[in-house]
Parts: structure tokens; C-alpha cells; sequence
């Protein structure tokens, strides 16, 4: 077989199995050793926000593609993994949050398998993300379109509250623990002054769809006031409801949103507060508010219970 009857196999193969790719639900990304981008599918533009363009040629490891474990810490893409992927060969798999270029995050399941040439050399990684939880688009399928806010798809005060009596009502009758957090957006107001409703509406749409992609999909979140949202968190105990309030802020934290002096991070206060029988139900809400003023007193970006 001639030379070029082989090179002529070898682009005919790979673009048969590029088509493949482009095609799948899953985003997939090709990186080389020397952690260059060079492939980048459609569903990994529509995960991620950045196009093929954007993407191909650049490091993996460049600040764009910088995403989250489930704590709320930097992550490199997955290389951590890759890199032990290029030194044995050997299949992972993780979980992380994928910062889309609007600025919110998305929870994915990270696999990162090794690429080899024909004769067995590694010479790549390929990392596949699929998401694994609801969405905010996804929640707003659950919803009736008077519960849903419009501005941040989450839902409306009057929603939550109609959750918050069922709840109690299951904690009273049946002993179903749940607690409350309370997330107000630290410096809305300013914010609101300094830059106007367009940047303060898109902090709040950021903030929205990262507290539903974060949060179980059993759990009921939604817009309590301007600038600030709420959870409904079934639970066992209080520390497990800190928990999860300590990662919501850690996550919001990591979010943004492009103003004309650069990225703006979402900085919440956060008060908790688990439910206890002899409360009424708005009890709770109140006393997680007044956890969240505790937050904000103590210079915000914190959460107390």
C-alpha cells in the first residue's frame, strides 16, 4: 500500500470519527501532552459558552477553562487527572463544576481516558462531560408559569412559601427535618446605584441558575427578595445544613459577571436555620434572615447559623 493510500485512510478515519463526536450529547475535548486544545465538539460549546474558534489551540489549563470541585476549589480542567491519565493509561472519572462563559456553573461528570497512535504511544487525553443534575431550564418544566420568576427562572416568593408549609407540615407529622438558608447578594444595592438594573439583573440570572445547578434536585430554591434567594434544604441535622451553605457561598463566590471595570464575583451572605417543630414555619425563614444580617455585619461573604 502507497503512502498517500495510507495518509488518505488515515483523514478519511478520523473524519469519520470526528463526525461521531460532533454529533454526541456529551461534551468531548482532545488534548495533547503538551495540553493543547484540538478538538472541541458542539455540545461542549453549548456547556461551556465558548465556541470551537475560541477554544482550539488554546491550553486547557488557560483561565477560561478553569472549573470547580464540588468544595468550591480550582481545578485545572481535569488535568490533575490527565496528567496521571499520560503517565499510566488508566481511565478516571470525577465531579466538577464547569464555569460557562456567562459566568454561572454547571455540575458535570468529568471522564478523562487516554488517546494513542497506532502503535499504543499515549499521545492525548480525551475528557467527556456530561452533566449530572437539573438545570435551571430544567426546573422551570416543574413548575406552573405564575410560580416561575421571570427574570432568574427560579421560583417566586409565593412558590416558596407554599413549600415552606408543606415542609413543616411533614416535620411536624411525620418528623422530616429540613432547614432554611437565606443568600443575599453582597453590595446589590451599590451595585444597582453604581452600574445600573442591566448588570444587577445579570448578576442575579448568574447567581439564579449556579444555586439550581448546585443544589439536589429535591431541594426547592427560588427568589425571596431583591437580591436575595432562598432554599429549602431537607436535611438531618444542623451541621449538615451548614455544609451546604458553606458550599453555596463557596460556589456563588466563583461566579461573575462582565462590568466595565472587569469580572464582578457574586459574594453572598448566607443565614441558616434549622427547623425545630415548636417553630412556625415563617419562624424558620426569620430567623435565617437574621443569620444572613449576622453575615453581613460580620463583612459579608460568610454564613452563619
Amino acid at each position: 500500500m502507497s503512502d498517500a493510500t495510507v495518509m488518505q485512510e488515515l483523514h478519511t478515519d478520523l473524519a469519520f470519527h470526528e463526525g461521531l463526536l460532533e454529533n454526541l450529547f456529551n461534551a468531548v475535548i482532545f488534548s495533547t501532552r503538551k495540553r493543547q486544545i484540538t478538538f472541541w465538539n458542539r455540545a461542549a460549546e453549548e456547556l461551556t459558552g465558548y465556541t470551537r474558534a475560541q477554544m482550539i489551540g488554546k491550553s486547557c489549563c488557560e483561565e477560561t477553562l478553569l472549573n470547580l470541585d464540588p468544595e468550591g476549589k480550582h481545578v485545572c480542567s481535569g488535568w490533575q487527572l490527565a496528567g496521571q491519565t499520560l503517565q499510566d493509561g488508566m481511565i478516571r472519572e470525577t465531579d466538577v463544576y464547569v464555569k460557562h462563559r456567562q459566568g454561572f456553573l454547571t455540575p458535570v461528570r468529568m471522564r478523562v481516558a487516554p488517546v494513542t497512535d497506532r502503535g499504543g504511544k499515549i499521545v492525548g487525553v480525551v475528557e467527556i462531560l456530561d452533566q449530572t443534575r437539573q438545570s435551571a431550564e430544567d426546573m422551570q418544566t416543574k413548575l406552573q408559569p405564575t410560580f416561575i420568576d421571570p427574570l432568574t427562572e427560579l421560583a417566586t416568593t409565593h412558590y416558596l412559601e407554599m413549600r415552606l408549609h408543606s415542609r413543616h407540615e411533614e416535620l411536624s407529622r411525620f418528623g422530616w427535618s429540613y432547614g432554611v438558608l437565606r443568600a443575599g447578594i453582597d453590595g446589590y444595592k451599590r451595585m444597582f446605584r453604581q452600574w445600573g438594573p442591566s448588570l444587577a439583573d445579570r448578576m442575579l440570572i448568574v447567581a439564579g441558575k449556579t444555586l439550581a445547578n448546585c443544589l439536589r434536585s429535591f431541594d426547592v430554591v427560588g427568589v425571596w427578595d431583591k437580591g436575595e434567594f432562598l432554599a429549602i434544604v431537607p436535611v438531618l441535622c444542623a451541621g449538615d445544613l451548614y455544609s451546604v451553605g458553606e458550599r453555596v457561598r463557596s460556589l456563588l463566590k466563583s461566579c461573575c459577571v462582565r462590568a466595565p471595570q472587569g469580572s464582578i464575583s457574586c459574594e453572598v451572605s448566607v443565614g441558616a436555620a434549622f427547623a425545630d417543630v415548636r417553630d412556625e414555619a415563617m419562624q424558620v425563614v426569620t430567623r435565617a434572615g437574621v443569620m444572613m444580617n449576622k453575615s453581613r455585619r460580620g463583612g459579608g461573604d460568610k454564613v452563619s447559623l
